[in-house]
């Protein structure tokens, strides 16, 4: 019973997890969630708000945390007895950059994946004017085009490099997808 009891109270602690971020710069920030229907992903966006402040950003990094704390569990169903237990608790934990928003310095927001309006409205509203050469959608962001700058594909983009270094196979690619 005992066994159980531990497993069930670790599983417990882990999904009740709070998914605050923390920036000490206001353009780098860290983050922890709860592994239990998490949602973000490296390379995701994601906004961090808190009751009046809105941010987006991008996570760079995502990783397994752990910290270890002592629990008292009942030995028996009824409770009569207790014992002392080490238990390890599991979280994601991560870093991203802000992309958008107050660059004032924040603690404790509350950080969640953004939705693909999000992403698309930040992308309009950065996007500079000028042809784009149409790759798909994000990966990470549902239906959301992806699309490259025109500008960057100058003669020095295919014309320069290395023999062998993939030019022609990466403007092969580029065209294919049109």
């Amino acid at each position: 019973m005992q066994h159980r009891s531990a497993r069930q109270a670790r599983r417990e602690l882990e999904a009740s997890v709070l998914p605050p971020a923390t920036s000490v710069d206001g353009r780098w920030f860290s983050l922890q969630a709860s592994l239990y229907d998490l949602h973000l992903q490296v390379g995701g966006y994601v906004v961090l708000e808190d009751s009046h402040i809105r941010r987006l950003g991008q996570v760079i990094t995502l990783d397994l945390g752990q910290l270890s704390t002592e629990l008292m569990l009942p030995v028996s169903a009824d409770g009569g007895r207790e014992t002392r237990t080490q238990m390890l608790i599991r979280y994601a934990r991560g870093e991203g950059v802000i992309l958008e928003g107050d660059s004032a310095p924040f603690h404790d927001v509350t950080v969640r994946a953004a939705a693909g309006t999000e992403v698309r409205a930040w992308l309009g509203r950065t996007a500079r004017p000028g042809a784009k050469l149409q790759l798909g959608e994000l990966a990470l962001a549902a239906r959301v085009p992806c699309a490259a700058d025109a500008d960057g594909f100058n003669r020095h983009t295919f014309l320069c490099g290395q023999s062998g270094s993939g030019k022609t196979y990466s403007l092969g690619l580029a065209l294919s997808s049109c």
